[in-house]
């Protein structure tokens, strides 16, 4: 009781509690019937699960009641943070746990292990044996479900439209791909005869980059250099400075907007669908139709592909890999009958469960014939609102509370899992798939993937190392300090932080 009141010393003063979320598990007027609180972003504008046919049936196979909460994208985490910080733990939660907080939760038995209960079901069971699974744990236990996808999610988009206008092919190397940002900003692209575009949108989000990473050599995480056997988190690798000074380059011209730093994923995205840039990074086959639709919205004749992330000094394009999931959903080790919500989680990555949150209730919102997915467009535009979208009357999501349990639709083989996805109700579905087949191919792999099972120490070395980071690689893109400077910083200050310290404990996990 102790450890987790001196957790209020940590709160977010400003932010208000959602005070429905404070409830443990509750009996309800059916004994046999628990009352479960979620919590995942975006599920606080989701206001049709009582009339969800689909949560209906989830709720009566196994006899509960669920309700839904969250907070929007810009700040859930945040939000998150300040409810368990405060006691109100919603029974189930999607959240981050690579985050410095999820440790201290982990700590003071705000979170169920899981693994006493993992011989009692089928599937999670088979997740956690997968070899990029099974490293998901802190002191040996596993506290959390992750959320399984595909091993990279992020594309690179751009306006084919402006290409052709402008002349040029599709850039394969760093060199052209700069030259084509250089005619997006120079070469009225648009045509309007007005000097109002730029090639290049970025956020204050600077994992986006990892597009660049490969081009340059390196790779996310802490990873082994081979000259001088020493780990190097990858913000301070030759290669990463290498990247800034390019950027920067670009950023002094004009190709990339001014101030980008200040700006949210919302207002990156916003400044490409306007039509002032022409390329953004965002996330993959999942957004496809959002980026289509929203770019087309202001011009009918926006044409929107995706490139291959260009190569360069450091070898041939590619994306980073994520280890194979985001996020995950935790147990409240106050949650009553926690059994239950691990039956509800296994069901729901079992072959049956993942079809009925990816199309709904069998001979209702779809009809499988000859193993293809018919779906019943009229059911399924009667669910509320943002259970399936729609245009037009014509169905072009898959059920959209599912995603949040697995963004993949995994196989279990003898051989471990196979995932892909599944793309037949977007409208652009061709454009879905050439995004993950590019985003993930030629993957760089961290030799410090998946590795959560770290010290406090560590954890807090990094997070102040990482704000230093953040730090200086604005100033170099922005131009108040070169990429020479910058990066003398870098070292310097996440030496004094305790990088070496940081270092040995990384190397002791990866080579044990």
């Amino acid at each position: 009781m102790k450890k987790k009141l001196s957790l209020l010393l940590s709160a977010v003063i400003g932010l208000t509690a959602l005070t429905s979320c404070g409830e443990t598990a509750t009996q309800t007027e059916d004994s046999d019937t628990i009352s479960y609180t979620l919590f995942a972003h975006e599920w606080q504008s989701y206001d049709g699960a009582e009339h969800d046919r689909i949560l209906k049936t989830i709720e009566e196979k196994f006899n509960v009641k669920l309700n839904l909460t969250g907070a929007p994208s810009e700040g859930w985490t945040e939000k998150l943070t300040l409810m368990i910080n405060t006691g109100e733990v919603p029974d189930l939660f999607f959240f981050l746990p690579g985050a410095t907080q999820y440790r201290s939760w982990v700590s003071n038995g705000i979170i169920l292990p899981l693994d006493d209960y993992l011989d009692n079901t089928e599937y999670m069971k088979k997740i956690f044996e997968e070899t990029k699974y099974k490293n998901l744990s802190y002191d040996g236990k596993h506290y959390f479900m992750p959320n399984v996808g595909l091993a990279n999610s992020h594309a690179i988009y751009y306006r084919k439209d402006w290409l052709e206008k402008v002349g040029l092919q599709e850039p394969k190397t760093i060199e052209e791909f700069e030259e084509m940002l250089r005619r997006f900003t120079e070469e009225d692209p648009d045509g309007n005869g007005k000097d109002d575009t730029y090639g290049l949108s970025l956020s204050k989000v600077s994992g986006w980059l990892a597009s660049f990473y490969a081009a340059f050599g390196f790779t996310t995480g802490w990873n082994k250099n081979d000259t001088t056997g020493e780990y190097l988190p990858y913000f301070m690798e030759d290669g990463y400075g290498q990247m800034l000074d390019w950027l920067s380059g670009m950023y002094q011209k004009g190709y990339i907007k001014d101030e980008y730093f200040i700006d949210t994923d919302q207002q990156k995205l916003d400044n490409f669908f306007s039509g002032q840039a022409g390329v953004v990074l965002a996330n993959s086959a999942g957004v496809v139709d959002q980026i289509v639709a929203s770019a087309q919205s202001v011009n009918p004749n926006a044409v929107v592909d995706v490139l291959e992330p260009p190569a360069g000094p450091g070898g041939e394009g590619g994306m980073i890999s994520f280890g194979g999931y985001y996020g995950g959903w935790n147990i409240s080790a106050e949650a009553k009958e926690p059994e239950r919500l691990i039956q509800i989680l296994d069901y729901l990555v079992s072959p049956e469960g993942q079809k009925l949150r990816t199309y709904g209730i069998e001979g209702v919102h779809y009809t499988e014939e000859n193993g293809e997915i018919v779906r019943n467009d009229e059911e399924c535009i009667k669910e509320p609102n943002k259970v399936f979208l729609s245009d037009n009357g014509k169905v072009t999501s898959n059920y959209e509370i599912g995603n949040y349990f697995s963004t993949a639709r995994i196989e279990y083989t003898e051989n471990g899992l196979i995932t892909s996805r599944d793309y037949s109700a977007l409208k652009n579905e061709a454009l879905a798939l050439k995004c993950d087949e590019i985003s993930n191919k030629n993957l760089s792999v961290a030799d410090s993937q998946n590795i959560l099972d770290t010290s406090e120490e560590f954890s807090e070395i990094g997070s102040k190392m990482n704000d230093i980071s953040e730090k200086y690689t604005v100033m170099i893109i922005s131009g108040q300090l070169s990429a020479q400077e910058g990066m003398e910083k870098i070292r310097t200050e996440c030496e004094q932080v305790g990088y070496k310290t940081a270092a040995e404990f990384i190397k002791g996990k990866i080579e044990q």
